[in-house]
Formats: structure tokens, sequence, C-alpha cells
């Protein structure tokens, strides 16, 4: 009857246990959901370009500079810029495609300084990604 009590006694401490502990891991679970706000998701301002196949009108366009060196080099070739415009008509990123590296830089510099006409996507103005080319040709 001893062996019987004791097995009783640690049965009944171990569910007394459990229990209790489960009941305030529940207790501690629910306090933090009532006291969690809910996470704020910002609203991107910013929307992703649209690939488009021809730019839109040149407002502002600046003729690039011909390196002195590709020019004593008589290099004369075509440079491929990809262009990123936000909805302003600004140019924000370039990526050069295809071109000589004695000319590319001059031909992204020059580019960075362009404003296009923005492109209107139902009504609103839309950020755009084109390609354009720039040729050197050597007079």
């Amino acid at each position: 009857m001893k062996k019987f009590l004791n097995y009783f006694f640690s049965f009944f401490v171990i569910t007394t246990f459990v229990f209790l502990a489960s009941c305030s891991k529940k207790e501690k679970t629910s306090s933090k959901n009532e006291i969690k706000t809910p996470k704020v998701v910002k609203k991107e301002t910013q929307k992703e370009p649209i690939k488009i196949d021809k730019p839109p009108k040149i407002i502002k366009k600046v003729i690039p500079e011909y390196p002195k060196v590709a020019r004593q080099a008589r290099i004369a070739r075509v440079v491929t810029i990809e262009i990123t415009e936000d909805e302003n008509g600004k140019v924000i990123k370039t990526k050069v495609l295809k071109g000589h590296p004695l000319l590319n830089d001059a031909a992204v510099k020059a580019v960075k300084q362009w404003k296009f006409e923005p492109f209107i996507i139902d009504g609103n103005p839309s950020p755009v990604k084109f390609t354009i080319k720039i040729k050197f040709v050597f007079k």
C-alpha cells in the first residue's frame, strides 16, 4: 500500500507541476499577445520601373564629350546604355550594356544629365527602364 501511495503522490505532484507550468505559459503568451502591437507596413512610394521598348521624348540632351585618348586612337563605336528614369523624367540609374571602355564613361556622364518627358500610365507618371545607343563618330 505504501508503494501505491508513493506512486500516486509522485504522479499527483508531477501532473500538478505540468498543469501549472502549462497554465503559466498560456498566461504569458496571452499577455504577450495583448501587449504586442501590430506591425505597421509602410507603403512603398517608389514603384518598380517598367521596361519599355521606345524611350520617352527627350526634353534636355547633353552631347557626350569625345574623350581625347579615344580621339587620338581614332576609336568610333556605339555605346548601348540601359537607363532607368523616375516619375519626373530624371535619369536615376545607368548601366552600360555594350561599348568601348574608353567611351563608356563619357556616354554615361552625358546621359545622366538628360531629362525625359515623364512616362504616363493610366494618367499617372511612372518610372521606366529603356535602352539607348550613343554613337561616337570620328570626324
